[in-house]
């Protein structure tokens, strides 16, 4: 019998879904997830604010920020992958990030994200 991915939603808002999906049958969703953000930023000042609102959020449901930084140099390979931040975040489980992500506050703060990035 063939196992199908794993798959958790959520109706983050009226206009927002959300999905998590296990990336092979054997993935367990309720185990730990690790995000990789690699973006480049439109304006710091926005997402340094959007940082300080979203740390309650992210303390609410035990999300570790594990390593955010800036890349100072482009060594090789092609130019238009080129990121200027990278940051590494844990989730507890797909629950906790679906969790976050449809929170009334998060909501509230992720316009801030999305003019910043």
């Amino acid at each position: 019998m063939t196992r199908i991915n794993d798959f958790r939603s959520i109706k983050a808002n009226r206009f927002l879904s959300v999905g998590i999906e296990a990336n092979s049958p054997d993935r367990d969703l309720d185990e730990p997830l690790w995000a990789l953000n690699w973006f480049n930023l439109k304006s710091r000042r926005v997402y340094d604010l959007y940082n300080a609102l979203a740390i309650p959020e992210l303390i609410k449901n035990k999300v570790a920020p594990y390593y955010k930084g800036h890349f100072k140099r482009f060594l090789a390979g092609n130019y238009e992958l080129k990121r200027e931040m990278l940051l590494i975040v844990r989730y507890p489980s797909a629950s906790s990030a679906l969790n976050m992500l449809s929170a009334l506050r998060f909501q509230v703060i992720h316009p801030l994200r999305n003019a910043s990035v």
